[in-house]
């Protein structure tokens, strides 16, 4: 089994390149968060353009965290293919605490 390709979105970048940039680069990606406030206390994170996420016909499976997974997996597959690679085997994805606004919202 090899890596042949692979993709990142995250408050630092919408792909891999603006991702590598960022990790040298001293600039905060951590902002005020306009997601949560419902809460009633200040909180800090790192926010995604809204035109990173992908778009997809699957409304069912619609949540802001599949979109932003999708769009990374779509990368991946196009930088695996760039590599001369052909359609992946099988996909290996990791996320941390997305959709926990969803959460948030049930519990405050």
């Amino acid at each position: 089994m090899a890596v042949t390709g692979i993709g990142a979105v995250s408050a630092a970048g919408r792909d891999v390149r603006e991702l590598r940039s960022m990790l040298g680069s001293p600039e905060r990606v951590f902002a005020a968060n306009r997601r949560h406030d419902f809460l009633d206390i200040d909180v800090s994170v790192g926010e995604v353009n809204d035109g990173w996420f992908a778009v997809h016909e699957h409304d069912e499976l619609d949540c802001s965290t599949g979109r932003l997974c999708l769009a990374a997996a779509r990368e991946a597959s196009a930088d695996a293919r760039e590599r001369g690679g052909g359609d992946p085997d099988g996909l290996a994805l990791g996320t941390s605490t997305g959709g926990q606004d969803n959460n948030e919202r049930v519990v405050f």
